[in-house]
C-alpha cells in the first residue's frame, strides 16, 4: 500500500548517503517504524550493510543467476568440440552443428539462444538479425528429441555471509630503515585479498581509508596516508565478452625523498584501464595501461605526471589470497612515483578477522624506497 502511495514520486540521490539502497530502508520504515532501519545509516550507506540490516526480516532466498552468468556457466561446460561449432555463432550467428551428436547439438543451441538473447538486451545487434537468430536456434532445437546436459550455476554464499563492511587495521613493519606502528581505519569496503565470499570477485572499492603511523626511532606520529577514493575492477575477458579492467584512486600520501632524508605530502591522481585474463578460478592475470598525476610542494615541481602501465596476478586459494603487481610510468619529473612493486597477502581467520603482510618496493626521487609490515584487520 505504501508503495502504490509514492507513485511516481521523485526524490533526490546522494551516492553516498542518500542512495536506492538507503530509500529501500525508509519504505520499510513505513511497515516496520520499530526497526528504525534509516535512522541505522546516519552516515555512508552500503547496500551491503542495508542487506544485513534486514536479515531478520528474510524467510527464505532465491537464486536468480544473471543471463551473463547463465552463459558463462553453460560455455565453461561445452566440450572442445561444442565450443568450436559455437564460435562462428559467435562471429557472425552461423550455425553448423552437422557433425555433432544430438545431445551436443542441444547444448551448443542452449548457450547460443541465451547469448543472442543477451546480444539483444545489451543493444549489439538489431532486431532483425535477433529475430532471425532466434527464429533459427529455435526451429533447430525442436527438431532434437534429446535435452541437454548443463548444469545450472552453482548457487554462491549469501551476501549475508559477507565480512562486514568497516575496517581497523593495526600492523607493524619497517620503512626507510625505520620501524613503525601502524592504525588504519576504513570506512568502505572491500580490498581484492580480501574475502570475497557473498561478494563480487574482483572488484574493489576504498572509501576514506586513512593511516596513521608512529614512528621509533624519531617519536613522531604522523598521518601516513588518506585514501580519498579507490575503485579497481577486474573482470575477465573471454570469446563472449569483452569488459574492460580498470581502476582509479585519488589519494594524499606521506612520502619520503632519501636524499634529502625528509618526508612530505602529495596529492595523486591515478587511472587506468586494460584487460583481465584467467587461465583457472584460481589464477587471473591483469594488464592496465595508467596515467597519473601527482601534486604537492614538497616534490621537485608542484606538479608531475606520468604515464605506463600496471601488470599483476590474483592468486585465490580459498583463506589465502595473494596479490603481486608491478608498475611503471614515464616521468615529466623524479619526483613522481616511477616504478613500484608490491606483494601482498591475507589469510582470513575468520569472516571478520584477517592476517595479512604487505611488501612494497617504490622508485622516487631516482632512489628505491621499501616498505613491508604486517598486521590484522578486523572487520566490524
Amino acid at each position: 500500500a505504501h508503495l502504490w502511495e509514492l507513485g511516481h514520486t521523485q526524490t533526490r540521490y546522494f551516492f553516498f548517503t542518500e542512495n536506492c539502497s538507503y530509500l529501500l530502508m525508509e519504505v520499510l520504515d513505513a511497515v516496520r517504524p520499530e526497526m528504525r532501519l534509516s535512522q541505522q545509516f546516519s552516515g555512508h550507506v552500503i547496500p551491503l550493510d542495508t542487506i544485513k540490516a534486514i536479515q531478520g526480516l528474510v524467510k527464505n532466498t532465491t537464486y536468480r543467476p544473471s543471463r551473463q552468468k547463465r552463459i558463462s556457466n553453460g560455455y565453461a561446460q561445452l566440450s572442445p568440440a561444442e565450443k568450436e561449432a559455437l564460435f562462428p555463432f559467435i562471429k557472425k550467428q552461423d550455425l553448423n552443428l552437422a557433425h555433432l551428436s544430438s545431445s551436443q547439438k542441444a547444448n551448443v543451441l542452449a548457450v547460443a539462444y541465451e547469448y543472442i538473447q543477451y546480444q539483444w538486451e545489451a543493444r549489439k545487434i538489431d532486431l532483425k538479425t535477433y529475430r532471425t537468430a532466434s527464429f533459427s536456434i529455435l526451429k533447430q532445437r525442436a527438431e532434437l528429441t534429446t535435452a541437454e546436459t548443463l548444469t545450472a550455476p552453482a548457487v554462491p554464499a549469501s551476501p549475508f555471509k559477507a565480512h562486514h563492511s568497516a575496517r581497523l587495521q593495526v600492523s607493524a613493519g619497517q620503512a626507510h630503515q625505520t620501524m613503525f606502528q601502524e592504525v588504519q581505519i576504513r570506512p568502505a569496503y572491500h580490498s581484492l585479498t580480501e574475502s570475497d565470499t557473498g561478494l563480487l570477485k574482483g572488484a574493489s572499492i576504498h572509501f576514506l581509508n586513512t593511516a596513521v603511523r608512529y614512528y621509533n626511532q624519531q617519536h613522531k606520529t604522523v598521518l601516513q596516508q588518506v585514501n580519498v577514493v579507490g575503485i579497481t575492477s577486474l573482470s575477465p575477458y573471454s570469446l563472449l565478452f569483452q569488459p574492460t579492467s580498470f581502476r582509479v584512486n585519488l589519494d594524499i600520501n606521506r612520502v619520503f625523498n632519501p636524499a634529502t632524508k625528509q618526508q612530505g605530502y602529495t596529492s595523486s591522481l591515478e587511472g587506468g584501464a586494460g584487460i583481465t585474463i584467467a587461465p583457472s578460478p584460481f589464477v587471473w592475470l591483469y594488464a592496465l595501461g595508467i596515467g597519473r598525476v601527482e601534486y604537492g610542494g614538497f616534490m621537485n615541481k608542484p606538479i608531475a605526471l606520468g604515464i605506463g602501465a600496471s601488470v599483476g596476478v590474483l592468486l585465490d586459494y580459498g583463506r589465502l589470497k595473494i596479490q603481486v603487481q608491478g608498475d611503471t610510468l614515464i616521468p615529466t619529473d623524479k619526483s613522481i612515483l616511477t616504478a613500484q612493486i608490491a606483494i601482498k597477502t591475507q589469510y582470513n581467520l575468520s569472516k571478520n578477522v584477517g592476517w595479512f603482510t604487505e611488501y612494497q618496493l617504490e622508485k622516487r626521487f631516482n632512489h628505491h624506497i621499501n616498505c613491508i609490515q604486517t598486521g590484522f584487520r578486523f572487520y566490524f
